[in-house]
């Protein structure tokens, strides 16, 4: 194999490689519709284990998480999206800011 046929197929596999990594990545406006808060009157007989009065999260997989205020379900919601979106490093960054306060 000459090494414009390798540097060629190398190119492929890179660009192949790219284009499956940006499927993957998901836009903020897919997930505002995808993760989402339901209200505690959303409650129906598929849910029997929902608090009573509890907000839930759920996303594509059901639900993930009961919250008994509403602003700590929003704010779950939110830091979710945050860590689908950014990865791991959302979590390094708020270790870092947080000792500067500590």
């Amino acid at each position: 194999m000459s090494t414009e046929e390798l540097v060629k197929k190398l190119q492929e596999a890179a660009s192949n490689y790219y284009k499956k990594e940006k499927e993957m990545h998901t836009t903020l406006s897919d997930l505002l519709l995808e993760i989402s808060v339901l209200f505690p009157d959303c409650k129906d007989k598929n849910t029997p284990n929902w608090p009573k009065d509890w907000y839930a999260i759920c996303d594509h997989t059901g639900i993930i998480a009961y919250f008994a205020r509403e602003s700590d379900a929003f704010g779950f919601r939110l830091s979710l999206i945050n860590l689908r979106l950014n990865g791991m490093k959302t979590l390094t960054y708020y270790k870092k800011s947080s000792k500067k306060f500590s």
